[in-house]
Protein backbone atom coordinates (compact mmCIF):
# COMPACT_ATOMS: atom_id res chain seq x y z
CA UNK A 1 0.00 0.00 0.00
CA UNK A 2 1.60 3.24 -0.96
CA UNK A 3 2.11 6.22 1.61
CA UNK A 4 0.69 9.80 2.42
CA UNK A 5 2.36 12.13 0.59
CA UNK A 6 3.85 14.65 3.19
CA UNK A 7 2.52 17.97 1.87
CA UNK A 8 5.74 19.55 1.48
CA UNK A 9 6.12 22.83 -0.56
CA UNK A 10 6.86 22.92 -3.62
CA UNK A 11 5.03 19.66 -4.91
CA UNK A 12 2.77 20.20 -7.69
CA UNK A 13 2.44 16.79 -9.40
CA UNK A 14 4.80 16.88 -12.01
CA UNK A 15 8.04 15.20 -10.96
CA UNK A 16 7.67 12.12 -9.61
CA UNK A 17 10.93 11.87 -8.05
CA UNK A 18 10.32 14.79 -6.16
CA UNK A 19 7.32 13.37 -5.22
CA UNK A 20 8.83 10.03 -4.03
CA UNK A 21 10.92 11.91 -1.42
CA UNK A 22 7.78 13.07 0.27
CA UNK A 23 6.21 9.60 0.58
CA UNK A 24 5.47 8.77 4.25
CA UNK A 25 3.82 5.20 5.16
CA UNK A 26 0.49 5.61 6.35
CA UNK A 27 -1.46 3.72 9.67
CA UNK A 28 -1.43 0.08 8.78
CA UNK A 29 -5.11 -0.71 9.14
CA UNK A 30 -5.54 1.57 5.88
CA UNK A 31 -4.38 -1.59 4.02
CA UNK A 32 -7.12 -4.96 5.24
CA UNK A 33 -9.94 -3.12 4.74
CA UNK A 34 -9.62 -2.21 1.15
CA UNK A 35 -7.57 -5.41 0.11
CA UNK A 36 -10.57 -7.27 1.51
CA UNK A 37 -12.82 -5.77 -1.24
CA UNK A 38 -10.24 -5.89 -3.77
CA UNK A 39 -10.21 -9.49 -3.34
CA UNK A 40 -13.80 -9.36 -4.89
CA UNK A 41 -12.02 -8.85 -8.45
CA UNK A 42 -9.21 -10.68 -8.13
CA UNK A 43 -7.90 -12.19 -11.33
CA UNK A 44 -8.86 -15.91 -10.99
CA UNK A 45 -12.30 -15.02 -10.23
CA UNK A 46 -12.51 -12.60 -13.19
CA UNK A 47 -11.60 -15.45 -16.14
CA UNK A 48 -15.21 -16.63 -15.71
CA UNK A 49 -18.76 -15.51 -15.84
CA UNK A 50 -21.00 -13.05 -17.45
CA UNK A 51 -21.79 -10.80 -14.13
CA UNK A 52 -22.36 -7.38 -14.72
CA UNK A 53 -21.09 -4.74 -11.97
CA UNK A 54 -20.82 -1.92 -15.15
CA UNK A 55 -23.79 0.86 -14.74
CA UNK A 56 -25.59 0.96 -18.64
CA UNK A 57 -25.46 4.02 -20.59
CA UNK A 58 -28.29 5.26 -22.88
CA UNK A 59 -27.75 6.69 -26.27
CA UNK A 60 -29.59 6.92 -29.46
CA UNK A 61 -32.07 4.01 -28.68
CA UNK A 62 -28.77 1.79 -27.91
CA UNK A 63 -28.11 0.77 -24.07
CA UNK A 64 -24.24 -0.50 -23.62
CA UNK A 65 -22.99 -1.66 -21.17
CA UNK A 66 -19.43 -4.39 -19.82
CA UNK A 67 -19.47 -7.29 -18.14
CA UNK A 68 -17.03 -9.73 -16.73
CA UNK A 69 -17.00 -12.19 -20.16
CA UNK A 70 -14.74 -9.63 -21.31
CA UNK A 71 -17.61 -8.36 -23.82
CA UNK A 72 -18.88 -4.52 -24.45
CA UNK A 73 -22.77 -5.17 -24.75
CA UNK A 74 -25.22 -3.16 -27.29
CA UNK A 75 -29.13 -3.70 -27.03
CA UNK A 76 -31.48 -2.53 -28.46
CA UNK A 77 -33.19 -0.23 -25.49
CA UNK A 78 -36.37 -1.42 -26.01
CA UNK A 79 -36.76 -4.96 -26.06
CA UNK A 80 -33.34 -5.70 -24.90
CA UNK A 81 -32.36 -7.78 -28.63
CA UNK A 82 -28.54 -7.96 -28.96
CA UNK A 83 -27.14 -5.44 -31.19
CA UNK A 84 -23.47 -6.17 -31.22
CA UNK A 85 -20.94 -7.26 -28.85
CA UNK A 86 -17.44 -6.08 -28.51
CA UNK A 87 -14.23 -7.85 -27.07
CA UNK A 88 -11.97 -6.78 -25.26
CA UNK A 89 -8.80 -8.49 -23.20
CA UNK A 90 -10.43 -8.06 -19.57
CA UNK A 91 -12.94 -8.00 -17.54
CA UNK A 92 -15.47 -5.01 -17.95
CA UNK A 93 -16.71 -3.36 -14.72
CA UNK A 94 -16.52 0.26 -15.21
CA UNK A 95 -19.04 2.24 -16.65
CA UNK A 96 -18.97 3.04 -20.47
CA UNK A 97 -19.73 7.05 -21.64
CA UNK A 98 -20.91 8.15 -24.85
CA UNK A 99 -20.24 11.17 -26.77
CA UNK A 100 -20.81 11.79 -30.37
CA UNK A 101 -21.66 8.42 -30.73
CA UNK A 102 -18.36 6.64 -29.75
CA UNK A 103 -18.54 4.72 -26.48
CA UNK A 104 -15.26 5.19 -24.43
CA UNK A 105 -14.55 2.42 -21.59
CA UNK A 106 -11.65 0.45 -19.93
CA UNK A 107 -11.32 -3.44 -19.62
CA UNK A 108 -10.50 -4.44 -15.91
CA UNK A 109 -6.76 -6.36 -16.33
CA UNK A 110 -6.30 -4.97 -19.70
CA UNK A 111 -4.77 -1.86 -19.18
CA UNK A 112 -6.30 -0.36 -22.49
CA UNK A 113 -8.98 2.61 -22.58
CA UNK A 114 -11.21 1.76 -25.65
CA UNK A 115 -13.25 3.99 -28.01
CA UNK A 116 -15.43 2.19 -29.73
CA UNK A 117 -18.29 3.13 -32.44
CA UNK A 118 -21.93 3.06 -31.49
CA UNK A 119 -21.70 0.46 -34.37
CA UNK A 120 -19.36 -1.24 -32.69
CA UNK A 121 -16.00 -0.97 -34.42
CA UNK A 122 -12.88 0.21 -33.11
CA UNK A 123 -11.48 3.82 -33.83
CA UNK A 124 -9.02 3.34 -30.80
CA UNK A 125 -6.75 1.63 -28.04
CA UNK A 126 -4.32 3.66 -25.59
CA UNK A 127 -2.93 1.95 -23.07
CA UNK A 128 -1.84 3.16 -19.87
CA UNK A 129 -0.20 1.71 -16.90
CA UNK A 130 -2.81 0.22 -14.81
CA UNK A 131 -4.92 -2.72 -15.32
CA UNK A 132 -7.81 -0.95 -12.95
CA UNK A 133 -9.20 2.71 -12.12
CA UNK A 134 -12.44 4.89 -12.82
CA UNK A 135 -14.65 4.80 -15.34
CA UNK A 136 -13.74 7.88 -18.24
CA UNK A 137 -15.12 10.91 -18.46
CA UNK A 138 -15.04 13.28 -21.35
CA UNK A 139 -15.18 16.98 -21.80
CA UNK A 140 -14.77 19.40 -24.75
CA UNK A 141 -12.94 16.23 -26.33
CA UNK A 142 -10.45 15.61 -23.45
CA UNK A 143 -10.78 11.76 -22.04
CA UNK A 144 -10.11 11.98 -18.34
CA UNK A 145 -9.46 8.88 -16.59
CA UNK A 146 -8.14 7.61 -13.09
CA UNK A 147 -5.16 4.70 -13.26
CA UNK A 148 -5.26 2.11 -10.10
CA UNK A 149 -2.44 0.43 -7.91
CA UNK A 150 0.71 0.04 -9.40
CA UNK A 151 0.48 3.65 -11.42
CA UNK A 152 -1.80 6.09 -9.84
CA UNK A 153 -2.44 8.92 -12.22
CA UNK A 154 -5.14 10.80 -13.68
CA UNK A 155 -4.89 11.09 -17.30
CA UNK A 156 -6.11 13.56 -19.75
CA UNK A 157 -6.23 11.87 -23.33
CA UNK A 158 -7.27 13.40 -26.63
CA UNK A 159 -10.74 11.62 -27.13
CA UNK A 160 -10.32 11.91 -31.55
CA UNK A 161 -6.98 9.38 -31.08
CA UNK A 162 -5.84 8.63 -27.79
CA UNK A 163 -2.91 10.58 -27.15
CA UNK A 164 -1.99 11.34 -23.97
CA UNK A 165 -2.05 15.51 -23.24
CA UNK A 166 -0.77 15.14 -19.33
CA UNK A 167 -0.96 13.03 -16.37
CA UNK A 168 -1.00 13.90 -12.40
CA UNK A 169 -0.06 11.42 -10.14
CA UNK A 170 -1.36 11.02 -6.68
CA UNK A 171 -0.44 8.25 -3.84
CA UNK A 172 -3.02 5.95 -3.82
CA UNK A 173 -5.23 4.45 -6.70
CA UNK A 174 -7.57 6.02 -8.64
CA UNK A 175 -11.56 4.53 -8.67
CA UNK A 176 -13.06 7.72 -8.77
CA UNK A 177 -14.64 9.11 -12.08
CA UNK A 178 -13.92 12.48 -12.50
CA UNK A 179 -15.84 15.61 -12.49
CA UNK A 180 -15.13 18.70 -14.62
CA UNK A 181 -16.33 22.04 -13.95
CA UNK A 182 -15.09 25.96 -13.77
CA UNK A 183 -11.98 24.07 -16.19
CA UNK A 184 -11.04 22.26 -12.93
CA UNK A 185 -10.48 18.30 -12.79
CA UNK A 186 -11.85 17.12 -9.00
CA UNK A 187 -11.35 13.34 -8.21
CA UNK A 188 -10.91 11.18 -5.34
CA UNK A 189 -7.92 8.90 -4.28
CA UNK A 190 -6.81 6.17 -2.71
CA UNK A 191 -4.37 7.82 -0.65
CA UNK A 192 -7.03 10.26 1.10
CA UNK A 193 -7.45 13.21 -0.76
CA UNK A 194 -9.62 14.80 -2.85
CA UNK A 195 -7.83 16.44 -5.54
CA UNK A 196 -8.54 19.59 -7.75
CA UNK A 197 -6.64 20.30 -10.57
CA UNK A 198 -6.34 22.82 -13.32
CA UNK A 199 -7.13 21.49 -16.81
CA UNK A 200 -3.53 21.77 -17.98
CA UNK A 201 -3.06 19.35 -15.27
CA UNK A 202 -1.82 21.02 -12.56
CA UNK A 203 -2.73 21.12 -8.35
CA UNK A 204 -4.99 23.36 -7.16
CA UNK A 205 -5.56 22.04 -3.72
CA UNK A 206 -6.14 18.71 -2.00
CA UNK A 207 -8.47 17.84 0.73
CA UNK A 208 -7.23 15.29 2.83
CA UNK A 209 -9.73 12.71 4.63
CA UNK A 210 -8.74 10.30 6.80
CA UNK A 211 -9.29 7.19 4.34
CA UNK A 212 -9.16 6.85 1.09
CA UNK A 213 -11.55 8.02 -1.24
CA UNK A 214 -12.90 5.91 -3.85
CA UNK A 215 -16.90 7.93 -5.08
CA UNK A 216 -17.21 9.98 -7.53
CA UNK A 217 -17.82 14.14 -6.70
CA UNK A 218 -21.24 15.36 -7.41
CA UNK A 219 -21.33 19.01 -8.01
CA UNK A 220 -24.12 21.67 -7.56
CA UNK A 221 -24.54 24.86 -8.22
CA UNK A 222 -25.13 27.66 -5.32
CA UNK A 223 -28.85 27.21 -5.49
CA UNK A 224 -28.59 23.27 -4.41
CA UNK A 225 -29.22 22.22 -8.01
CA UNK A 226 -27.34 19.24 -9.38
CA UNK A 227 -24.38 20.37 -12.41
CA UNK A 228 -22.42 17.22 -12.45
CA UNK A 229 -22.59 13.61 -10.96
CA UNK A 230 -21.84 10.13 -11.77
CA UNK A 231 -24.89 9.61 -13.87
CA UNK A 232 -24.79 13.61 -14.45
CA UNK A 233 -22.20 14.08 -16.94
CA UNK A 234 -22.08 17.28 -19.30
CA UNK A 235 -19.63 16.93 -22.61
CA UNK A 236 -19.11 20.65 -22.62
CA UNK A 237 -17.19 22.74 -19.99
CA UNK A 238 -19.72 24.13 -17.11
CA UNK A 239 -19.01 27.32 -15.24
CA UNK A 240 -20.63 28.04 -12.16
CA UNK A 241 -20.68 30.51 -9.12
CA UNK A 242 -20.46 29.30 -5.72
CA UNK A 243 -20.33 25.70 -6.53
CA UNK A 244 -20.91 22.78 -3.53
CA UNK A 245 -18.77 19.41 -4.14
CA UNK A 246 -20.57 16.62 -2.26
CA UNK A 247 -17.94 13.10 -2.23
CA UNK A 248 -17.91 10.21 0.22
CA UNK A 249 -15.12 8.73 1.74
CA UNK A 250 -13.72 5.74 3.47
CA UNK A 251 -13.78 7.04 6.58
CA UNK A 252 -17.22 7.03 7.32
CA UNK A 253 -18.19 10.34 5.95
CA UNK A 254 -19.85 12.22 3.47
CA UNK A 255 -18.15 15.69 2.97
CA UNK A 256 -19.59 18.76 1.23
CA UNK A 257 -16.90 21.35 -0.13
CA UNK A 258 -16.46 24.66 -1.67
CA UNK A 259 -15.17 24.34 -5.31
CA UNK A 260 -12.10 26.09 -3.70
CA UNK A 261 -11.38 22.99 -1.33
CA UNK A 262 -13.41 24.51 2.07
CA UNK A 263 -15.25 22.37 4.26
CA UNK A 264 -18.85 22.96 4.45
CA UNK A 265 -20.08 19.85 6.86
CA UNK A 266 -19.39 16.01 7.28
CA UNK A 267 -21.32 13.67 8.30
CA UNK A 268 -20.30 10.66 9.83
CA UNK A 269 -22.30 7.22 8.59
CA UNK A 270 -21.67 3.71 9.97
CA UNK A 271 -19.59 2.39 6.92
CA UNK A 272 -17.36 3.08 5.26
CA UNK A 273 -18.23 5.03 1.62
CA UNK A 274 -16.85 2.75 -1.00
CA UNK A 275 -18.02 3.60 -4.48
CA UNK A 276 -21.30 4.65 -4.07
CA UNK A 277 -21.49 8.32 -4.84
CA UNK A 278 -23.84 11.38 -4.03
CA UNK A 279 -26.91 12.35 -6.23
CA UNK A 280 -28.50 15.66 -5.04
CA UNK A 281 -32.20 16.07 -5.67
CA UNK A 282 -34.35 18.92 -4.35
CA UNK A 283 -31.41 19.93 -1.69
CA UNK A 284 -31.22 16.83 -0.81
CA UNK A 285 -27.75 14.92 -0.59
CA UNK A 286 -28.51 11.00 -1.23
CA UNK A 287 -25.67 8.37 -1.00
CA UNK A 288 -25.30 4.47 -0.32
CA UNK A 289 -23.41 3.24 1.92
CA UNK A 290 -21.51 -0.17 3.12
CA UNK A 291 -23.24 -0.57 6.38
CA UNK A 292 -26.70 -1.49 4.03
CA UNK A 293 -28.05 2.08 4.39
CA UNK A 294 -29.29 4.77 2.00
CA UNK A 295 -28.75 8.01 3.39
CA UNK A 296 -31.08 11.49 2.75
CA UNK A 297 -28.96 14.56 4.01
CA UNK A 298 -30.19 18.03 4.00
CA UNK A 299 -27.75 19.49 1.46
CA UNK A 300 -27.21 22.83 3.63
CA UNK A 301 -26.41 21.02 7.12
CA UNK A 302 -25.78 17.80 6.63
CA UNK A 303 -28.48 16.99 8.74
CA UNK A 304 -29.69 13.12 8.97
CA UNK A 305 -33.17 14.02 6.83
CA UNK A 306 -33.92 9.87 6.72
CA UNK A 307 -31.99 6.53 6.29
CA UNK A 308 -33.71 3.54 4.41
CA UNK A 309 -32.18 0.09 5.36
CA UNK A 310 -31.33 -2.80 2.96
CA UNK A 311 -30.34 -6.28 3.72
CA UNK A 312 -26.68 -6.00 2.71
CA UNK A 313 -23.93 -3.11 1.71
CA UNK A 314 -24.32 -0.38 -0.93
CA UNK A 315 -21.80 0.16 -3.15
CA UNK A 316 -23.81 1.04 -6.36
CA UNK A 317 -25.05 4.69 -6.47
CA UNK A 318 -28.22 5.94 -6.05
CA UNK A 319 -30.87 7.47 -8.91
CA UNK A 320 -33.50 9.36 -8.95
CA UNK A 321 -36.18 9.80 -11.75
CA UNK A 322 -39.64 11.62 -10.88
CA UNK A 323 -40.26 10.92 -7.47
CA UNK A 324 -38.42 7.96 -6.86
CA UNK A 325 -34.62 7.14 -5.42
CA UNK A 326 -33.83 3.38 -7.54
CA UNK A 327 -30.97 1.86 -5.26
CA UNK A 328 -29.28 -1.53 -5.76
CA UNK A 329 -27.99 -3.81 -3.31
CA UNK A 330 -26.03 -6.42 -2.65
CA UNK A 331 -28.80 -8.32 -0.59
CA UNK A 332 -29.59 -9.38 -4.84
CA UNK A 333 -32.57 -6.53 -5.30
CA UNK A 334 -33.18 -3.17 -6.22
CA UNK A 335 -35.40 -1.02 -4.23
CA UNK A 336 -37.47 2.05 -4.94
CA UNK A 337 -37.36 4.33 -2.34
CA UNK A 338 -40.14 7.06 -2.20
CA UNK A 339 -38.44 10.68 -1.63
CA UNK A 340 -39.77 10.70 2.30
CA UNK A 341 -37.49 7.10 2.63
CA UNK A 342 -40.37 4.72 2.11
CA UNK A 343 -40.30 1.92 0.58
CA UNK A 344 -41.99 1.60 -2.36
CA UNK A 345 -41.11 -2.05 -3.96
CA UNK A 346 -38.32 -4.44 -4.39
CA UNK A 347 -36.92 -6.64 -7.66
CA UNK A 348 -34.77 -9.44 -6.43
CA UNK A 349 -32.63 -10.51 -9.02
CA UNK A 350 -30.55 -13.66 -8.75
CA UNK A 351 -26.87 -11.71 -7.74
CA UNK A 352 -25.96 -9.03 -6.15
CA UNK A 353 -26.42 -5.65 -7.46
CA UNK A 354 -23.13 -3.04 -7.35
CA UNK A 355 -23.53 -1.18 -10.68
CA UNK A 356 -26.22 1.99 -10.46
CA UNK A 357 -29.14 1.96 -12.51
CA UNK A 358 -30.09 3.81 -15.37
CA UNK A 359 -33.39 5.33 -15.70
CA UNK A 360 -34.46 6.35 -19.09
CA UNK A 361 -37.71 7.36 -20.85
CA UNK A 362 -39.66 5.78 -18.17
CA UNK A 363 -37.75 2.73 -17.79
CA UNK A 364 -35.40 1.33 -15.28
CA UNK A 365 -31.90 -0.32 -16.52
CA UNK A 366 -29.37 -2.45 -14.29
CA UNK A 367 -27.29 -5.46 -14.41
CA UNK A 368 -26.72 -7.90 -11.78
CA UNK A 369 -24.22 -10.17 -11.09
CA UNK A 370 -26.60 -12.94 -12.03
CA UNK A 371 -25.26 -12.45 -15.60
CA UNK A 372 -28.09 -10.19 -16.76
CA UNK A 373 -29.15 -6.94 -17.57
CA UNK A 374 -32.92 -6.11 -16.80
CA UNK A 375 -35.43 -3.42 -18.03
CA UNK A 376 -38.21 -2.90 -15.12
CA UNK A 377 -41.13 0.03 -15.67
CA UNK A 378 -41.47 2.32 -13.14
CA UNK A 379 -43.70 0.36 -11.07
CA UNK A 380 -40.93 -2.46 -10.81
CA UNK A 381 -42.83 -5.31 -13.20
CA UNK A 382 -40.12 -6.93 -15.94
CA UNK A 383 -40.17 -5.42 -19.39
CA UNK A 384 -37.59 -8.18 -20.48
CA UNK A 385 -33.99 -9.22 -19.14
CA UNK A 386 -30.81 -9.96 -21.30
CA UNK A 387 -28.33 -12.50 -20.53
CA UNK A 388 -24.82 -12.27 -21.33
CA UNK A 389 -22.64 -14.61 -23.05
CA UNK A 390 -21.82 -17.20 -20.11
CA UNK A 391 -24.20 -17.77 -16.87
CA UNK A 392 -21.63 -18.54 -14.66
CA UNK A 393 -21.71 -15.67 -11.77
CA UNK A 394 -18.60 -14.70 -10.69
CA UNK A 395 -18.22 -16.90 -7.65
CA UNK A 396 -17.35 -14.33 -4.35
CA UNK A 397 -17.14 -15.23 -0.92
CA UNK A 398 -19.39 -11.92 -0.46
CA UNK A 399 -20.39 -12.77 3.49
CA UNK A 400 -16.46 -13.13 4.17
CA UNK A 401 -15.67 -9.97 2.65
CA UNK A 402 -18.05 -8.00 4.26
CA UNK A 403 -17.50 -9.18 7.37
CA UNK A 404 -13.40 -8.63 6.90
CA UNK A 405 -15.00 -4.87 5.90
CA UNK A 406 -17.28 -4.41 8.74
CA UNK A 407 -14.39 -5.38 11.56
CA UNK A 408 -11.91 -3.40 9.91
CA UNK A 409 -13.95 -0.83 10.13
CA UNK A 410 -14.14 -0.61 13.89
CA UNK A 411 -10.71 0.29 13.31
CA UNK A 412 -11.02 3.23 11.02
CA UNK A 413 -10.11 6.68 12.07
CA UNK A 414 -13.20 8.48 11.86
CA UNK A 415 -13.15 12.48 12.64
CA UNK A 416 -10.45 14.92 12.63
CA UNK A 417 -9.61 16.91 15.56
CA UNK A 418 -10.91 20.43 14.52
CA UNK A 419 -8.70 23.26 14.61
CA UNK A 420 -8.69 25.99 16.43
CA UNK A 421 -10.14 28.82 15.01
CA UNK A 422 -10.50 32.73 16.95
CA UNK A 423 -14.32 33.15 17.52
CA UNK A 424 -15.54 30.40 15.91
CA UNK A 425 -17.80 27.30 17.32
CA UNK A 426 -17.89 23.87 16.13
CA UNK A 427 -21.11 22.23 16.01
CA UNK A 428 -21.94 18.57 16.14
CA UNK A 429 -25.88 17.22 15.85
CA UNK A 430 -26.58 13.67 14.82
CA UNK A 431 -23.02 12.62 13.52
CA UNK A 432 -22.54 15.90 11.72
CA UNK A 433 -19.96 19.08 11.86
CA UNK A 434 -20.81 22.06 10.21
CA UNK A 435 -18.80 25.38 9.96
CA UNK A 436 -18.02 27.05 6.89
CA UNK A 437 -14.47 27.86 8.18
CA UNK A 438 -13.42 23.99 10.11
CA UNK A 439 -10.73 22.93 8.02
CA UNK A 440 -9.28 24.91 4.73
CA UNK A 441 -7.66 22.87 1.71
CA UNK A 442 -4.78 24.34 0.38
CA UNK A 443 -2.05 22.37 -2.25
CA UNK A 444 -1.22 20.43 0.82
CA UNK A 445 -3.35 20.52 3.73
CA UNK A 446 -3.53 18.05 6.38
CA UNK A 447 -4.41 17.46 9.81
CA UNK A 448 -3.53 14.91 12.34
CA UNK A 449 -6.28 12.42 12.75
CA UNK A 450 -8.35 12.24 15.82
CA UNK A 451 -9.26 8.93 17.40
CA UNK A 452 -12.22 8.16 18.56
CA UNK A 453 -15.96 7.42 17.97
CA UNK A 454 -17.60 9.86 20.18
CA UNK A 455 -18.05 13.65 18.25
CA UNK A 456 -15.91 15.79 19.21
CA UNK A 457 -17.28 18.81 20.87
CA UNK A 458 -16.64 22.40 22.20
CA UNK A 459 -19.70 23.30 23.99
CA UNK A 460 -22.64 24.70 22.74
CA UNK A 461 -22.83 27.95 20.39
CA UNK A 462 -24.61 30.96 21.55
CA UNK A 463 -25.31 31.72 18.05
CA UNK A 464 -25.57 29.80 14.36
CA UNK A 465 -23.62 31.70 11.72
CA UNK A 466 -25.80 32.07 8.71
CA UNK A 467 -23.34 30.93 6.16
CA UNK A 468 -25.32 29.02 3.51
CA UNK A 469 -26.83 31.08 0.41
CA UNK A 470 -30.53 29.29 0.50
Amino acid sequence: MAGYGSGKKGYEGTSEKAYDKEIIEPPQEHGPIRDAVSAMFSTELLKKGGSIASSPAVHNGKIFFGAADWHLYALDVNDGSLLWKFRANGPLFSSPCVVNNVVYFRAYHDNNIYAVSTDGNLIWKSRINSPEGSAPAVVDDVLYVGAGSGDQHMYAIAAKDGSLIWKYRTNGAITSSPAVVNDTVFFGSGDGYVYALSKDGKLKWRFRTSDGVESSPAITDIHGNEILSFKNTKRHMVRISGGILYIGSWDNHVYALTLEGKEIWRYRTNGPIIYSSSTIYNKTVYTGCFDGYLYALDAATGALKWKFRTNMPIVASPVIHGDTVYIGSMDNCLYAVSLDGKELWKFWTGGYIAATATAYNGKIYFGSWDCYLYALSPEGRLLWKFKTGKLEPVDLDAKGIIAKVMDMNKRILRLWKPETLKGKEFIFSDHVSVNPMYRSAAPYASSVPYKTDSPYTSGTPKKKEKWWPF
